[in-house]
Protein backbone atom coordinates (compact mmCIF):
# COMPACT_ATOMS: atom_id res chain seq x y z
CA UNK A 1 0.00 0.00 0.00
CA UNK A 2 2.72 2.77 0.92
CA UNK A 3 4.52 1.66 -2.63
CA UNK A 4 1.27 2.32 -4.46
CA UNK A 5 0.82 5.92 -2.82
CA UNK A 6 4.88 6.88 -3.88
CA UNK A 7 4.35 5.87 -6.99
CA UNK A 8 1.16 8.18 -7.16
CA UNK A 9 2.72 10.74 -6.07
CA UNK A 10 5.64 11.37 -9.10
CA UNK A 11 2.42 11.04 -11.38
CA UNK A 12 0.11 13.87 -9.91
CA UNK A 13 3.18 16.04 -9.53
CA UNK A 14 3.76 15.37 -13.71
CA UNK A 15 0.68 15.76 -14.29
CA UNK A 16 0.48 19.02 -12.11
CA UNK A 17 3.03 20.28 -14.36
CA UNK A 18 1.79 19.45 -18.06
CA UNK A 19 -1.62 21.07 -16.90
CA UNK A 20 0.37 24.24 -15.74
CA UNK A 21 2.41 25.07 -18.87
CA UNK A 22 -0.50 26.24 -21.16
CA UNK A 23 -2.15 28.15 -18.00
CA UNK A 24 1.46 30.25 -18.10
CA UNK A 25 1.74 30.48 -21.96
CA UNK A 26 -1.75 31.87 -22.29
CA UNK A 27 -0.90 34.26 -18.95
CA UNK A 28 2.09 35.39 -20.80
CA UNK A 29 1.21 35.71 -24.52
CA UNK A 30 -1.22 38.94 -24.21
CA UNK A 31 1.57 40.66 -22.94
CA UNK A 32 3.61 39.66 -25.59
CA UNK A 33 1.53 40.88 -28.75
CA UNK A 34 0.52 44.21 -26.45
CA UNK A 35 4.27 45.16 -26.74
CA UNK A 36 4.05 44.44 -29.83
CA UNK A 37 1.52 46.90 -30.92
CA UNK A 38 3.13 49.01 -28.07
CA UNK A 39 6.08 49.00 -30.83
CA UNK A 40 4.20 50.72 -33.50
CA UNK A 41 3.78 54.02 -34.98
CA UNK A 42 0.41 55.40 -34.24
CA UNK A 43 -0.37 57.78 -36.86
CA UNK A 44 -4.40 59.73 -37.84
CA UNK A 45 -4.63 62.32 -40.25
CA UNK A 46 -6.84 65.17 -39.20
CA UNK A 47 -9.41 66.81 -41.75
CA UNK A 48 -10.36 70.37 -40.98
CA UNK A 49 -12.69 72.37 -43.27
CA UNK A 50 -13.46 75.90 -42.92
CA UNK A 51 -16.23 78.09 -44.46
CA UNK A 52 -17.96 80.98 -44.30
CA UNK A 53 -15.91 83.96 -42.20
CA UNK A 54 -13.31 82.43 -40.56
CA UNK A 55 -11.16 84.94 -38.77
CA UNK A 56 -7.52 83.67 -36.98
CA UNK A 57 -6.05 85.54 -34.13
CA UNK A 58 -2.54 83.86 -35.28
CA UNK A 59 -0.51 82.31 -37.87
CA UNK A 60 -2.22 78.73 -38.76
CA UNK A 61 -0.23 75.66 -39.26
CA UNK A 62 -1.56 72.60 -41.66
CA UNK A 63 0.39 69.56 -39.72
CA UNK A 64 2.51 66.95 -42.00
CA UNK A 65 -0.49 64.84 -41.22
CA UNK A 66 -3.55 67.08 -41.49
CA UNK A 67 -5.72 68.34 -44.35
CA UNK A 68 -7.45 71.87 -44.77
CA UNK A 69 -10.14 72.22 -47.00
CA UNK A 70 -11.55 75.56 -47.39
CA UNK A 71 -15.09 75.84 -48.93
CA UNK A 72 -16.02 78.22 -51.71
CA UNK A 73 -16.80 81.42 -50.95
CA UNK A 74 -15.05 81.49 -47.51
CA UNK A 75 -12.90 84.63 -46.65
CA UNK A 76 -9.84 83.93 -44.38
CA UNK A 77 -9.07 86.78 -42.32
CA UNK A 78 -5.60 86.98 -40.60
CA UNK A 79 -3.75 89.56 -38.52
CA UNK A 80 -0.62 91.72 -39.47
CA UNK A 81 2.30 89.79 -40.23
CA UNK A 82 0.49 86.21 -39.83
CA UNK A 83 0.84 83.40 -42.26
CA UNK A 84 -0.87 80.26 -43.18
CA UNK A 85 1.76 77.32 -42.88
CA UNK A 86 1.54 73.91 -45.50
CA UNK A 87 3.44 71.54 -43.78
CA UNK A 88 0.58 69.34 -44.72
CA UNK A 89 -1.97 68.93 -47.40
CA UNK A 90 -4.81 72.16 -48.24
CA UNK A 91 -7.35 72.23 -50.97
CA UNK A 92 -9.02 75.61 -51.42
CA UNK A 93 -11.83 74.63 -53.39
CA UNK A 94 -12.95 78.07 -54.62
CA UNK A 95 -14.85 78.34 -58.04
CA UNK A 96 -15.45 80.31 -61.31
CA UNK A 97 -18.35 82.17 -59.35
CA UNK A 98 -17.60 82.28 -55.85
CA UNK A 99 -13.88 82.24 -55.08
CA UNK A 100 -11.95 81.92 -51.75
CA UNK A 101 -10.59 85.21 -50.23
CA UNK A 102 -7.65 85.40 -47.95
CA UNK A 103 -7.65 89.03 -46.44
CA UNK A 104 -6.22 91.09 -43.74
CA UNK A 105 -8.36 91.28 -40.25
CA UNK A 106 -8.24 95.00 -39.85
CA UNK A 107 -4.85 96.74 -40.31
CA UNK A 108 -1.31 96.04 -41.62
CA UNK A 109 -0.35 93.17 -43.95
CA UNK A 110 -0.76 89.28 -43.48
CA UNK A 111 2.17 87.46 -45.28
CA UNK A 112 -0.20 84.84 -46.98
CA UNK A 113 0.19 81.28 -47.46
CA UNK A 114 3.43 79.34 -47.36
CA UNK A 115 3.95 75.75 -48.23
CA UNK A 116 7.03 74.11 -46.46
CA UNK A 117 9.14 71.41 -47.85
CA UNK A 118 7.38 68.58 -45.35
CA UNK A 119 4.28 69.36 -47.76
CA UNK A 120 6.01 67.90 -51.37
CA UNK A 121 4.04 65.47 -52.80
CA UNK A 122 1.11 65.44 -50.73
CA UNK A 123 -2.04 66.60 -53.57
CA UNK A 124 -2.01 70.50 -52.28
CA UNK A 125 -4.17 71.95 -54.76
CA UNK A 126 -5.41 76.28 -54.92
CA UNK A 127 -8.43 76.55 -56.98
CA UNK A 128 -9.98 80.25 -57.61
CA UNK A 129 -8.02 82.29 -54.70
CA UNK A 130 -7.93 86.15 -54.38
CA UNK A 131 -5.49 86.96 -51.92
CA UNK A 132 -5.25 90.90 -50.53
CA UNK A 133 -3.24 93.20 -48.25
CA UNK A 134 -0.53 90.74 -48.00
CA UNK A 135 3.03 91.39 -47.69
CA UNK A 136 3.71 87.69 -49.84
CA UNK A 137 1.06 85.99 -51.50
CA UNK A 138 2.37 82.50 -52.15
CA UNK A 139 5.68 81.19 -50.75
CA UNK A 140 6.33 77.96 -51.87
CA UNK A 141 10.08 76.22 -50.46
CA UNK A 142 11.03 72.92 -52.05
CA UNK A 143 7.24 71.92 -52.48
CA UNK A 144 4.61 71.23 -55.49
CA UNK A 145 1.15 72.38 -55.16
CA UNK A 146 -1.07 73.05 -57.87
CA UNK A 147 -2.03 76.83 -58.16
CA UNK A 148 -5.01 77.37 -60.49
CA UNK A 149 -6.72 80.75 -61.00
CA UNK A 150 -5.16 82.52 -58.22
CA UNK A 151 -5.39 86.47 -58.16
CA UNK A 152 -2.62 88.66 -55.82
CA UNK A 153 -3.98 91.98 -55.50
CA UNK A 154 -1.00 94.97 -54.28
CA UNK A 155 1.49 92.72 -52.45
CA UNK A 156 3.25 94.75 -50.99
CA UNK A 157 7.02 92.70 -51.67
CA UNK A 158 6.18 89.26 -54.00
CA UNK A 159 2.86 87.79 -55.68
CA UNK A 160 3.90 84.14 -55.85
CA UNK A 161 7.45 83.81 -54.41
CA UNK A 162 9.68 80.26 -55.07
CA UNK A 163 12.62 78.73 -52.99
CA UNK A 164 14.47 75.33 -52.66
CA UNK A 165 14.19 73.64 -55.74
CA UNK A 166 10.12 74.37 -55.50
CA UNK A 167 8.30 72.98 -58.88
CA UNK A 168 4.89 74.12 -58.76
CA UNK A 169 2.36 73.85 -61.56
CA UNK A 170 0.99 77.29 -62.11
CA UNK A 171 -2.21 77.68 -64.16
CA UNK A 172 -4.10 81.58 -65.16
CA UNK A 173 -2.16 83.63 -62.76
CA UNK A 174 -2.36 87.12 -61.75
CA UNK A 175 -0.59 89.55 -59.68
CA UNK A 176 -1.60 93.31 -60.30
CA UNK A 177 0.06 96.39 -58.80
CA UNK A 178 2.78 94.65 -56.59
CA UNK A 179 4.89 97.15 -54.63
CA UNK A 180 2.62 100.28 -55.84
CA UNK A 181 2.23 102.70 -52.80
CA UNK A 182 5.37 100.57 -51.00
CA UNK A 183 9.11 101.40 -50.19
CA UNK A 184 11.32 99.51 -48.31
CA UNK A 185 14.75 100.46 -47.82
CA UNK A 186 16.13 96.96 -49.43
CA UNK A 187 15.07 96.90 -53.73
CA UNK A 188 13.33 93.42 -52.81
CA UNK A 189 9.54 94.44 -53.35
CA UNK A 190 7.31 95.25 -56.11
CA UNK A 191 7.87 91.79 -57.82
CA UNK A 192 4.92 89.65 -60.17
CA UNK A 193 6.32 85.79 -60.21
CA UNK A 194 9.89 84.82 -58.70
CA UNK A 195 11.52 81.86 -59.30
CA UNK A 196 14.55 81.53 -56.91
CA UNK A 197 17.25 78.51 -55.89
CA UNK A 198 16.94 76.37 -58.06
CA UNK A 199 13.06 76.19 -58.71
CA UNK A 200 11.58 75.06 -61.91
CA UNK A 201 7.75 76.19 -62.32
CA UNK A 202 5.63 75.11 -65.45
CA UNK A 203 3.20 77.92 -65.41
CA UNK A 204 0.68 78.56 -67.96
CA UNK A 205 -0.95 81.57 -68.80
CA UNK A 206 0.51 84.69 -66.31
CA UNK A 207 -0.85 88.59 -66.45
CA UNK A 208 2.01 90.34 -64.39
CA UNK A 209 0.67 94.00 -64.64
CA UNK A 210 1.90 97.06 -63.03
CA UNK A 211 4.57 95.82 -60.85
CA UNK A 212 7.47 98.63 -59.28
CA UNK A 213 10.37 96.05 -60.31
CA UNK A 214 10.18 93.24 -61.94
CA UNK A 215 7.32 91.05 -63.59
CA UNK A 216 8.97 87.46 -63.48
CA UNK A 217 12.22 87.39 -61.63
CA UNK A 218 14.09 83.96 -62.05
CA UNK A 219 17.95 83.53 -60.35
CA UNK A 220 19.91 81.64 -58.36
CA UNK A 221 20.32 78.62 -60.95
CA UNK A 222 16.71 77.96 -61.55
CA UNK A 223 14.45 76.87 -64.75
CA UNK A 224 11.59 76.08 -65.76
CA UNK A 225 8.33 76.56 -68.40
CA UNK A 226 6.97 79.78 -69.09
CA UNK A 227 4.14 80.02 -71.64
CA UNK A 228 1.85 82.52 -72.31
CA UNK A 229 2.86 85.41 -70.47
CA UNK A 230 1.71 89.41 -70.43
CA UNK A 231 3.38 91.40 -68.67
CA UNK A 232 3.19 95.27 -68.69
CA UNK A 233 3.53 98.79 -67.13
CA UNK A 234 7.42 97.67 -64.82
CA UNK A 235 8.74 101.05 -63.82
CA UNK A 236 10.56 101.43 -60.61
CA UNK A 237 9.92 104.85 -59.41
CA UNK A 238 13.16 105.87 -57.96
CA UNK A 239 13.57 102.35 -56.32
CA UNK A 240 16.88 100.68 -55.44
CA UNK A 241 16.98 97.98 -58.26
CA UNK A 242 16.47 97.74 -62.31
CA UNK A 243 13.27 97.34 -63.32
CA UNK A 244 12.31 94.85 -65.82
CA UNK A 245 9.54 93.04 -67.20
CA UNK A 246 11.47 90.29 -67.37
CA UNK A 247 14.84 89.22 -65.14
CA UNK A 248 16.49 86.06 -66.05
CA UNK A 249 20.14 85.95 -63.42
CA UNK A 250 22.00 82.85 -63.90
CA UNK A 251 19.65 80.62 -64.96
CA UNK A 252 18.04 78.32 -67.82
CA UNK A 253 14.38 79.05 -68.28
CA UNK A 254 12.21 78.18 -71.37
CA UNK A 255 10.00 81.32 -71.99
CA UNK A 256 7.38 80.98 -74.39
CA UNK A 257 4.73 83.29 -75.86
CA UNK A 258 5.58 86.21 -74.08
CA UNK A 259 4.51 89.87 -74.56
CA UNK A 260 6.08 93.34 -72.71
CA UNK A 261 4.98 95.97 -72.14
CA UNK A 262 6.20 99.85 -71.31
CA UNK A 263 8.03 98.41 -68.88
CA UNK A 264 11.76 100.43 -68.04
CA UNK A 265 13.65 97.24 -69.71
CA UNK A 266 11.32 94.33 -71.47
CA UNK A 267 13.87 91.35 -71.02
CA UNK A 268 17.19 91.47 -69.20
CA UNK A 269 19.42 88.59 -69.04
CA UNK A 270 22.08 89.03 -66.59
CA UNK A 271 25.15 86.13 -66.23
CA UNK A 272 26.78 87.26 -62.76
CA UNK A 273 28.38 83.68 -61.22
CA UNK A 274 30.60 82.16 -63.24
CA UNK A 275 30.19 79.14 -61.03
CA UNK A 276 27.40 78.16 -63.23
CA UNK A 277 26.03 79.27 -66.64
CA UNK A 278 23.08 81.12 -68.13
CA UNK A 279 21.32 80.23 -70.74
CA UNK A 280 17.89 81.80 -71.15
CA UNK A 281 15.70 80.37 -74.40
CA UNK A 282 12.84 82.53 -75.53
CA UNK A 283 10.49 82.23 -78.42
CA UNK A 284 7.19 83.96 -80.01
CA UNK A 285 8.66 87.29 -77.72
CA UNK A 286 6.97 90.78 -78.34
CA UNK A 287 8.49 93.60 -76.57
CA UNK A 288 7.09 96.94 -76.90
CA UNK A 289 7.40 100.60 -75.81
CA UNK A 290 10.45 99.78 -73.41
CA UNK A 291 12.05 103.35 -71.94
CA UNK A 292 15.75 102.43 -71.63
CA UNK A 293 16.16 98.80 -74.00
CA UNK A 294 13.46 96.32 -75.26
CA UNK A 295 16.06 93.32 -74.87
CA UNK A 296 19.13 93.52 -73.05
CA UNK A 297 21.41 90.42 -72.66
CA UNK A 298 24.50 90.71 -70.76
CA UNK A 299 27.44 90.14 -68.22
CA UNK A 300 28.01 91.64 -64.70
CA UNK A 301 31.45 91.99 -65.32
CA UNK A 302 32.19 93.28 -69.04
CA UNK A 303 35.83 92.67 -68.61
CA UNK A 304 35.81 88.76 -68.33
CA UNK A 305 36.12 88.33 -72.16
CA UNK A 306 34.86 84.45 -72.05
CA UNK A 307 31.78 84.73 -74.34
CA UNK A 308 29.51 81.53 -74.59
CA UNK A 309 26.30 81.49 -75.62
CA UNK A 310 23.55 82.59 -73.03
CA UNK A 311 20.55 84.05 -74.63
CA UNK A 312 18.44 81.95 -77.55
CA UNK A 313 15.18 84.02 -79.23
CA UNK A 314 13.58 83.42 -81.55
CA UNK A 315 10.93 84.81 -83.47
CA UNK A 316 11.22 88.28 -82.06
CA UNK A 317 9.70 91.53 -82.71
CA UNK A 318 10.90 94.64 -80.62
CA UNK A 319 8.96 98.06 -81.44
CA UNK A 320 8.77 101.44 -80.14
CA UNK A 321 11.76 101.67 -78.05
CA UNK A 322 11.73 105.13 -76.01
CA UNK A 323 9.03 106.33 -78.22
CA UNK A 324 6.06 108.10 -77.47
CA UNK A 325 4.06 105.37 -75.62
CA UNK A 326 7.32 105.06 -73.36
CA UNK A 327 6.73 105.90 -69.51
CA UNK A 328 9.14 108.43 -70.82
CA UNK A 329 10.16 108.84 -74.45
CA UNK A 330 13.44 109.83 -76.27
CA UNK A 331 15.93 108.39 -73.29
CA UNK A 332 16.50 104.96 -74.65
CA UNK A 333 19.78 103.15 -75.19
CA UNK A 334 19.32 100.45 -77.65
CA UNK A 335 16.24 98.25 -78.99
CA UNK A 336 18.37 95.19 -78.42
CA UNK A 337 21.50 95.18 -76.85
CA UNK A 338 24.30 92.44 -76.17
CA UNK A 339 27.04 93.57 -73.98
CA UNK A 340 30.29 91.41 -73.53
CA UNK A 341 28.48 87.76 -74.13
CA UNK A 342 27.11 85.72 -76.74
CA UNK A 343 23.85 84.81 -77.82
CA UNK A 344 21.42 83.77 -80.56
CA UNK A 345 19.08 85.67 -82.34
CA UNK A 346 16.71 83.90 -85.20
CA UNK A 347 13.90 85.98 -86.90
CA UNK A 348 13.72 89.14 -85.56
CA UNK A 349 12.12 92.51 -86.59
CA UNK A 350 13.20 96.23 -84.50
CA UNK A 351 10.81 99.07 -85.44
CA UNK A 352 10.41 102.55 -84.36
CA UNK A 353 13.21 102.65 -82.03
CA UNK A 354 14.09 106.41 -81.09
CA UNK A 355 17.38 105.20 -80.49
CA UNK A 356 19.87 103.02 -82.22
CA UNK A 357 17.83 99.42 -83.30
CA UNK A 358 20.90 97.13 -82.38
CA UNK A 359 23.83 97.74 -80.33
CA UNK A 360 26.87 95.08 -79.76
CA UNK A 361 29.59 95.77 -77.29
CA UNK A 362 32.31 93.18 -76.73
CA UNK A 363 30.64 90.70 -78.25
CA UNK A 364 32.33 87.59 -80.88
CA UNK A 365 31.63 84.97 -83.13
CA UNK A 366 29.85 83.17 -80.10
CA UNK A 367 26.87 85.61 -81.12
CA UNK A 368 24.48 85.09 -84.31
CA UNK A 369 21.65 86.84 -85.68
CA UNK A 370 19.73 84.91 -89.00
CA UNK A 371 16.77 87.36 -90.59
CA UNK A 372 17.87 90.58 -88.87
CA UNK A 373 15.48 93.64 -89.78
CA UNK A 374 16.00 96.97 -88.50
CA UNK A 375 13.49 99.47 -89.93
CA UNK A 376 13.29 103.39 -88.71
CA UNK A 377 15.57 103.21 -85.76
CA UNK A 378 18.27 105.43 -84.46
CA UNK A 379 18.77 108.62 -82.61
CA UNK A 380 19.09 111.30 -85.23
CA UNK A 381 22.51 113.21 -84.62
CA UNK A 382 24.24 111.12 -82.11
CA UNK A 383 26.71 109.21 -84.23
CA UNK A 384 26.93 105.52 -83.56
CA UNK A 385 23.16 105.72 -81.77
CA UNK A 386 21.90 107.27 -85.12
CA UNK A 387 22.71 103.64 -87.03
CA UNK A 388 20.25 100.92 -87.39
CA UNK A 389 23.36 98.59 -86.22
CA UNK A 390 25.90 99.84 -83.92
CA UNK A 391 29.01 97.49 -83.43
CA UNK A 392 31.76 98.77 -80.86
CA UNK A 393 35.22 97.13 -79.22
CA UNK A 394 34.36 93.16 -81.31
CA UNK A 395 37.85 92.15 -82.84
CA UNK A 396 35.68 88.55 -83.39
CA UNK A 397 32.77 89.33 -85.73
CA UNK A 398 29.75 88.03 -84.32
CA UNK A 399 27.76 86.07 -87.50
CA UNK A 400 25.09 87.90 -89.66
CA UNK A 401 23.22 85.76 -91.86
CA UNK A 402 20.05 87.76 -93.88
CA UNK A 403 20.19 91.43 -92.39
CA UNK A 404 18.07 94.10 -93.96
CA UNK A 405 18.12 98.20 -92.72
CA UNK A 406 16.02 101.00 -93.44
CA UNK A 407 15.42 104.21 -92.46
CA UNK A 408 17.71 105.38 -89.75
CA UNK A 409 18.70 109.14 -89.61
CA UNK A 410 21.83 108.21 -89.92
CA UNK A 411 24.20 105.09 -91.50
CA UNK A 412 22.95 101.74 -91.47
CA UNK A 413 25.85 99.97 -89.44
CA UNK A 414 27.96 101.94 -87.67
CA UNK A 415 31.34 99.64 -86.65
CA UNK A 416 33.91 101.13 -84.15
Amino acid sequence: MDKGIRCSVPCWLMLIILLGMPLTNLIDEPNKILSQFDDQPVSARAQTTWSGVIELTDSYTVNITDELIIAPCTVVKLPNAARIFVDGRILVQGDASCSVTLDRVSTGLHYGLQFNQSSYGRGSVIDNLTIENSMYGITVYGSDPQLNNVTVVNPSRVGVDLFSNANPTIQDLLVDQSGRGFSYSDWRFGIGLSVGAGSAPIVERAVLSDARIRGLNIWGDSGGIYRQITIDNITAEGALAISAGVWVEDSRPLITNVTVDKSDYGILIRHIDDGGYTRAVVRDCLVTNSMYRGIYVDKANHTNFTNYESADFTNTVVRGTGGPNAKTSNIGFAAIEVNATGAWFENTTIEESTTVGLRLYFVDSSTTFTNLTITNSGDPGQGAHSAGLAIRSSFFAPTFDGLEISGSPGPGISAT
